[in-house]
C-alpha cells in the first residue's frame, strides 16, 4: 500500500521507468487506486492484475417470516419457508427462530395477560393468535419436542436439518 500516503507515492512514479529496466520482479499490491495512477503503473509494468473488490450481498431474507405460518399452523408454507431459510441461513438459527415463537406462544398460553408474560404487545398478540390453531396439550408436547431436537442432534441422535424437518412436517 505505497500509493497511500502521498509522499511514498510520487517516489514510486519517480522510480517506475528504473524499475521497469531492472532485472528484478517487483510486485505491488495496492487498495483502490484511481484510474490515473493505475494508467501510470500499467505504463511501465509488463503485467498488471487489478482485483476489485466484491461487495457482499446483503441478506434480504427475514428469518422471522417463518414464525407467521407457524403461528397460522400452515405446514405446507412453514415447510416451504423452512427450505428457503436453509439457503441463507444456519440451521441452528432457524431452530433459535422457530424455539423462540413457539416459547412465546407457550409463554402467553400459560398467562393470563400480556403484563404477566413481559412480551411486547406486537409479539403478545401474535402469539396469542396461534392459541386458536392449537391446543394447550398440542403446545406443550411441541415445544417439548422442539427443546429437545437441539440436544438429540448433539448426542448424535440424528442430523439438527433433518430433525427439525420432521418437527416442521408434523405441525
Amino acid at each position: 500500500d505505497v500509493c497511500d500516503e502521498i509522499e511514498q507515492q510520487e517516489i514510486l512514479f519517480a522510480f517506475l521507468k528504473d524499475m521497469q529496466a531492472s532485472d528484478n520482479v517487483f510486485i505491488l499490491t495496492e487498495g483502490d487506486l484511481n484510474k490515473k495512477e493505475l494508467t501510470k503503473i500499467e505504463k511501465f509494468a509488463e503485467k498488471v492484475w487489478n482485483y476489485e473488490e466484491k461487495k457482499k450481498i446483503e441478506n434480504k431474507e427475514n428469518i422471522f417470516t417463518i414464525t407467521n405460518y407457524l403461528v397460522a399452523r400452515d405446514k405446507k408454507n412453514l415447510w416451504i419457508e423452512f427450505q428457503k431459510l436453509k439457503n441463507n441461513f444456519a440451521v441452528e438459527e432457524i431452530h433459535g427462530t422457530l424455539f423462540w415463537c413457539f416459547k412465546n406462544i407457550a409463554l402467553v398460553s400459560h398467562s393470563k395477560s400480556a403484563s404477566e408474560t413481559g412480551l411486547k404487545p406486537f409479539v403478545y398478540s401474535n402469539s396469542k393468535k396461534a392459541l386458536q390453531k392449537y391446543s394447550k396439550e398440542e403446545i406443550d408436547e411441541k415445544f417439548w419436542q422442539l427443546t429437545k431436537l437441539l440436544g438429540d442432534s448433539r448426542r448424535g441422535e440424528g442430523e439438527l436439518e433433518v430433525l427439525l424437518e420432521g418437527w416442521v412436517l408434523g405441525i
